[in-house]
């Protein structure tokens, strides 16, 4: 094969590449999720991991955007320690991109007997009996940053690119004297 076929085939084959990570698409996102500040004490700690498939801004459990959920409440004098996971999950909606929950983090949990709802700032017992307060939004953090799937392609793409135009090939098999040429 003629260097010039090599060096079109190559470019072929880094576009194609290029193109299907350019269309990837992002990975689920774990965050962590705090909130302190409770009357008599405690500290919600947990995570959890989803993703914007339908691309509307939000992370919701209706639509299947939450793939895992877990937190714990450290418990205190009124509320004793409890953990809720997943399948206790009721209600979930989270702008992407937000810092905390309120407004933009509805999330209900119930299990254990106790529910948790970080956005009305509430721990306690379904018929309200017993509930401890927060004082503080609950914070999300996320784990890993997720950059954007073309920037991979695109980088690939002009490192080629770069590679060709310093390998002088363009220059050997497109310069001057073979364009004379063809023109004659």
């Amino acid at each position: 094969m003629s260097p010039i076929k090599r060096v079109l085939a190559r470019v072929m084959v880094i576009c194609a590449l290029s193109g299907a990570l350019g269309t990837a698409a992002a990975d689920p996102v774990t965050y962590l999720l705090t909130q302190g500040s409770w009357t008599q004490g405690g500290e919600v700690t947990g995570s959890f991991t989803g993703e914007d498939l339908n691309g509307d801004g939000f992370i919701d459990l209706s639509f299947g955007e939450v793939f895992d959920y877990q937190i714990t409440f450290s418990g205190n004098s009124v509320i004793p320690a409890f953990t809720h996971t997943f399948s206790e999950l009721l209600f979930f909606r989270y702008t992407v991109g937000s810092t905390g929950f309120r407004p933009s983090f509805p999330l209900y949990s119930l299990g254990s007997g106790y529910f948790y709802d970080a956005d009305d700032y509430l721990v306690g017992l379904p018929d309200l009996s017993r509930a401890s307060l927060s004082s503080e939004d609950a914070r999300v953090t996320p784990i890993a940053e997720v950059g954007e799937p073309g920037s991979i392609g695109l980088l690939v793409f002009a490192l080629l690119a770069l590679a060709v135009v310093r390998s002088g090939l363009l220059s050997r098999h497109f310069g001057p004297h073979r364009l004379a040429t063809v023109a004659q």
